[in-house]
């Protein structure tokens, strides 16, 4: 749940517009909501400043369904990630507000306007296979407010093609790099900067 939904609901409680028993339902479902086969954590936005991320992959289309309509009557921002292209358009053409990013297969749709939080990131991709784990690290990472930049195909095969674009790397606060198949990507980056690093396998997208 959005914390600017919840401190319009106090407002309007405090001008008596609200009742209290109905904040205490518009309320009723913090932290988590149950939905059978999932449960809802409407309460993470509150805790972390980052909504939930919907894991997509080997979800059935009706469960996600499911999930994103009460995740936008909550009034949260929304992503779901590893869906393919038909899951996108299903969720595209039932919420009209959103998007559906088909390289990093991934759908968004904000709250709103998500703040800016003061971070440059930098994603970076060893090789073209890398494309679409680095691009759903940078939607997600501009959907949540983030300045972000991106260059790929900077694999230790033809370094010099990096080597011109450091100072730029240098000014970012996190650069999460999809290292290919042995890392060296990671290893490179990490020795020529200062920033935050993350480290995220091609096939399994896990940051380490």
């Amino acid at each position: 749940m959005n914390p600017d939904i919840i401190r319009e609901l106090l407002e309007k409680v405090s001008r008596k517009e609200f009742s209290v028993p109905e904040a205490l339902e518009l309320l009723r479902d913090l932290p988590f909501e149950d939905l059978g086969f999932a449960r809802l954590d409407h309460h993470r936005q509150l805790r972390t400043g980052v909504p939930e991320i919907v894991f997509g992959e080997r979800k059935e289309l009706g469960q996600i369904l499911a999930i994103v309509r009460r995740m936008t009557d909550r009034g949260g921002t929304v992503l779901v990630s590893r869906i393919d292209r038909d899951k996108g358009i299903a969720l595209v053409r039932e919420f009209p507000a959103g998007e559906y990013h088909e390289s990093a297969r991934l759908f968004s749709m904000r709250a709103g306007v998500m703040p800016e939080n003061g971070a440059k990131v930098f994603v970076l991709a060893a090789g073209t296979s890398d494309i679409p784990v680095a691009e759903e690290a940078r939607v997600t990472c501009a959907t949540l407010g983030s300045r972000v930049e991106r260059l790929y195909d900077v694999g230790v095969a033809g370094l010099h093609r990096l080597l011109p674009e450091i100072p730029r790397v240098r000014e970012a606060r996190v650069v999460i790099a999809v290292a290919g198949l042995r890392g060296e990507l990671w290893w490179n980056h990490d020795a020529a900067c200062d920033a935050e690093f993350l480290r995220a396998g091609r096939y399994n997208g896990e940051c380490r």
